[in-house]
């Protein structure tokens, strides 16, 4: 069956194309997938399965330190290029959507203003804070570009053997220590306050028992890295360049530089990271295990202009171990969301059942299972905005193949009206809806249900756990603190910048249930169900012959009746009972207990099997 047919989005065109000039280089794609090789076996780290992630920016996170705010100074050498009269850094509590006076005051569209902006966020919030991921369940947080560059993004890095000054307690202090050393000889480097710091935040960490991985950006380096050679050339094909990373990978991995990695991260993150050489890309691996064998190895595996990435080919062992599953989050707005592209559980189990088969079992059960990031739209977002192409890019089930890639037109961020004020004034043409009803809430539930159930690891982007449902790259919410929410002509706004209680509270309920049930972990996968008819999808996951769960999914409209999927939660299946006894029983652990006779339109119902041994021998396999 073909899909819509998909159109390029112009966002992600300008990206591309504008890249090169923003950061001086060009990346190089890579040309041919790597070959398949059998003598390779995959060496996925073990914690990896149990892993609920939390990918967040230092900046946007907490303001635990007012005095090491962001000064101008911070914005020299990146775009677009000026540091305006009376420059003060962002307000956390600020309407992300207002200007302050100094914007004003430059006369620049919005877009800009972003790009001039800086926040507070930094290492003593994210410490003060690490209880807030133990509450959420979560066990692993990815952290976007820590190290010293110059952009409100951080990708245009200027040192990775330091972490962003504006990080740490005394950025002025860092800065000058920076004149004390040759970058390019390790044996000068000095540890800064912020990067001492960092090793703090991961210690802290570690003692939750919570892993830390950052990204690493070296496809390019920014017009202000510490070595001119690099610009404009293709730092990662230089040997002076991986001599030089080789020493950042070591210094991270072990601070103290006492063999024991327990104190340095436990795992990287790629960015474009199959664009990078792939003789450099399996150095990286070696130089990361030889610091730490149970390091994680994540690749950003998204799109490469032309169409959704299958990255099994990187994944058989001498690469990366896991990616960011995009693949995942269309399958699941596209099942649960969408309205006139939506896809049938049939559609549906092909798209995953596809990934299932090609990507090592190791693998399959780290995948980075998400639906929002920094690059796309928030969750509660996407749900507001059925059939738009959230990912930029879709694939198609056209009956041949598992995936019939299309390009397809984009909205990769969801704001709060379909065109923001680029100044104070403007005509806004048309409101958005901007806060989930109880129907939305429902499909959010139902699709952190299936997230949380589903084989690999779950993955929270920053904000989409309090119902943030606008711009990805804005301030966490608190509910300590009080923010600003101002319509841009002073009309009333229908909404308050607060922390989503209920859908935080759901959050926490996945978490728990994933932490308590081991089966969700490490258990196998199997589709019980694809019951076009009913719009019903049923899974079961098995870590033995009485450790079993089953998920159910109606992904209708309509309310269905447990009639229609009965037979699929008694022991009749995959069990034969003689005399019609049952040994095996089923408990709902997660979904509406209100009328069991019903399955509500988007709802999902988690069951587990309950064991009686007294009719073990009434019971065999069928």
């Amino acid at each position: 069956m073909v899909r819509k047919i998909l159109k390029t989005s112009l966002f992600a065109v300008i990206l591309l194309l504008l890249t090169p000039v923003l950061i001086g280089q060009v990346p190089h794609w890579g040309t041919d997938k790597p070959a398949f090789n059998p003598e390779l076996e995959p060496d996925v780290p073990e914690w990896a399965a149990d892993a609920v992630w939390y990918q967040t920016w230092v900046h946007f996170f907490r303001n635990g330190d007012p005095g090491n705010d962001p000064t101008v100074d911070n914005l020299e050498g990146t775009w677009p290029f000026d540091q305006p009269e009376g420059w003060e850094a962002f307000p956390m509590t600020a309407d992300p959507y207002s200007f302050q006076p100094w914007e004003s005051a430059t006369g620049k569209t919005m877009y800009s203003i972003r790009h001039l902006r800086r926040y507070g966020g930094d290492f003593r919030g994210f410490i003060d804070k690490l209880d807030y991921f133990e509450e959420l369940g979560v066990n692993a947080i990815y952290i976007l570009p820590m190290f010293e560059a110059p952009a409100y993004h951080t990708y245009d890095t200027w040192m990775y053997h330091h972490a962003l000054r504006f990080y740490g307690p005394d950025p002025q202090g860092d800065k000058k220590l920076y004149s004390k050393e040759d970058p390019a000889d390790p044996s000068t480097w000095v540890w800064t306050a912020a990067d001492k710091m960092f090793v703090e935040l991961i210690a802290e960490a570690h003692n939750r028992g919570i892993k830390v991985i950052v990204d690493g950006v070296f496809t390019y380096v920014g017009h202000t890295f510490w070595d001119k050679r690099m610009k404009g050339k293709d730092p990662p094909g230089m040997p002076e360049y991986r001599e030089h990373i080789k020493a950042v990978v070591e210094k991270w991995g072990d601070p103290n530089g006492d063999g024991d990695p327990s104190d340095g991260l436990d795992g990287w993150r790629l960015d474009v990271g199959l664009a990078l050489p792939y003789d450099f890309i399996r150095e990286f691996r070696t130089w990361v295990r030889d610091v730490n064998k149970d390091a994680l190895l994540v690749v950003e595996s998204w799109f490469d202009g032309t169409q959704l990435i299958n990255t099994a080919p990187w994944l058989q062992g001498d690469m990366y171990d896991s990616h960011m599953n995009y693949m995942f989050g269309d399958a699941m707005i596209r099942a649960f969301v969408d309205d006139e592209n939506q896809i049938t559980p049939s559609e549906l189990d092909v798209l995953l059942r596809s990934l299932r088969i090609e990507y090592p079992l190791e693998s399959q059960y780290a995948l980075q299972n998400l639906i929002g990031t920094h690059d796309v739209g928030r969750f509660a977002g996407m749900i507001l905005t059925p059939d738009e192409q959230h990912y930029n890019y879709r694939y198609t089930i056209d009956g041949a193949l598992p995936y019939s890639y299309q390009v397809q037109q984009a909205h990769p961020y969801v704001k709060p009206f379909t065109e923001a004020a680029a100044q104070p004034g403007e005509e806004i043409q048309k409101e958005r809806k901007i806060h989930l009803s109880d129907y939305d809430r429902q499909i959010q539930k139902s699709i952190l249900t299936f997230m949380y159930c589903y084989l690999g690891a779950p993955y929270i982007y920053m904000g989409d756990e309090v119902g943030t449902w606008y711009g990805n790259r804005t301030p966490l919410i608190w509910d300590d603190l009080e923010y600003e929410v101002r319509h841009p002509f002073g009309k009333e706004y229908p909404v308050k910048a607060e922390v989503d209680k209920e859908i935080f509270e759901f959050y926490k309920s996945v978490g728990k249930m994933r932490s308590e049930q081991e089966c969700l972990r490490r258990g196998s996968y199997r589709t019980v169900l694809k019951d076009d008819a009913n719009g019903l999808m049923v899974f079961e996951r098995r870590l033995s012959r009485t450790e079993r769960i089953r998920a159910v999914f109606n992904l209708t409209k309509e309310p269905v009746e447990v009639d229609a999927i009965v037979r699929y939660l008694r022991p009749l299946d995959p069990y034969r009972i003689p005399n019609g006894e049952r040994p095996l029983e089923w408990e709902l652990i997660m979904g509406d207990p209100g009328d069991l006779n019903v399955i509500p339109p988007k709802g999902s119902r988690v069951y587990r099997f309950v064991y009686n041994p007294e009719n073990e021998n009434k019971m065999f396999d069928q």
